[in-house]
């Protein structure tokens, strides 16, 4: 990791607390902070069944597997809409990756708003993984979006503002805002 790329994280984390005193509805995962009473770390148990109150997998391949071709059964070998299989055995939220622009066309901002309606469509609550990357990142790799590679540090820290401005206001356009969101 270079020294740059550390005061990108850093920032990134920044930007998402102020996104959220602004807008008081995103939530934060992998961080310590406790943001308006919110203990971020501490488990979501529901008080009156003591089950977790989130329960979730992540789907951002699904899209592309659907549209070549793939196909979902359930339990009894009925072929099935794969978010409405997850939502009937009790899934509850559905987490999808958003990079800058990923060479395959998927998991960029257009296709996960498309996707991100199915999902509030079936009632599943939303959290979207910001990569700020054009593909994964992960605490030991962190590429700049190719768009972005030569920006000097300021104007990082304004595409970064503005991207995540961008994916959330596209998603509130079509009805659908994160119920959380994460980083990497």
């Amino acid at each position: 990791i270079t020294e740059s790329n550390k005061n990108i994280s850093l920032f990134v984390k920044i930007v998402i607390l102020k996104t959220l005193k602004i807008e008081g509805r995103i939530q934060i995962l992998d961080t310590s902070f406790d943001i308006k009473g919110w203990e971020v770390n501490k488990p979501m148990v529901d008080p009156i069944t003591n089950r977790l109150s989130i329960l979730g997998a992540d789907v951002s391949s699904l899209q592309r597997a659907l549209e070549l071709g793939a196909e979902y059964y359930d339990e009894d070998g009925d072929l099935g809409d794969p978010l409405q299989i997850l939502r009937d055995h009790g899934m509850n939220y559905i987490r999808l990756r958003v990079w800058v622009n990923p060479s395959n066309g998927y998991n960029n901002k257009i296709k996960v708003t498309q996707f991100a309606t199915a999902v509030s469509s079936r009632n599943m609550k939303l959290l979207i993984n910001f990569h700020y990357s054009d593909t994964w990142t992960d605490p030991s790799h962190q590429a700049k979006p190719a768009a972005w590679a030569s920006h000097p540090f300021d104007r990082l820290q304004s595409d970064v503002y503005e991207y995540t401005y961008d994916v959330c206001s596209g998603l509130k356009s079509v009805g659908v805002t994160p119920d959380m969101v994460q980083i990497g």
